[in-house]
């Protein structure tokens, strides 16, 4: 005989299903999307039991689920900026899908629809602190507004949605 448990905790202290069976092998019941759970085994051979097995994990992740929207940190919404090449910095995103890696994508442009894109970089690695900072190139012209935007993207094709500010280059006032 087999005895098999799921947990929801690394402790082992709430059970979420459990089975014994003479088979060596066994469907778990259905378990939650994006859900990371602990399971053991044992084996008896109906006098004595096994040590239960070392406790292994596993993640749930049945749909990509897309990464949470990355948000605006400088420069704010109509500001000015004292430099042609500001740094673009956003707070990072989020993904439920715990084996996923982020990247993010600017845009700098001279409209707000960015149709006319003068600037952008993409596959961006998360930067530390929670915060991810892109440095424009090539310069931007002074005396010029510029739209941007920035979102988050992660390894399996999710996209968060572009998130956007405008500022005003103006190095001299």
């Amino acid at each position: 005989m087999y005895s098999f448990e799921i947990y929801s905790d690394c402790g082992l202290s709430t059970r979420v299903a459990g089975a014994t069976t003479e088979n060596p092998t066994w469907t778990t019941p259905a378990l939650s999307d994006n859900t990371r759970y602990y399971w053991r085994a044992q084996a008896s051979d109906g006098y004595l039991n096994s040590n239960w097995m070392p406790t292994a994990n596993f993640f749930i992740n049945t749909v990509n689920d897309r990464p949470s929207d990355p948000g605006i940190s400088s420069p704010v919404n109509n500001v000015h900026v004292a430099t042609l090449t500001p740094a673009l910095s956003i707070t990072n995103a989020a993904d439920v899908d715990f084996y996923d890696t982020l990247a993010y994508d600017f845009d700098v442009a001279t409209d707000g629809g960015f149709t006319d894109i003068v600037a952008g970089a993409t596959s961006i690695a998360p930067g530390a602190g929670g915060v991810t900072s892109w440095t424009v190139t090539p310069a931007l012209s002074e005396n010029s507004p510029y739209y941007w935007r920035a979102r988050a993207k992660d390894n399996n094709g999710g996209e968060s949605s572009w998130v956007s500010a405008s500022f005003f280059v103006n190095r001299a006032n």
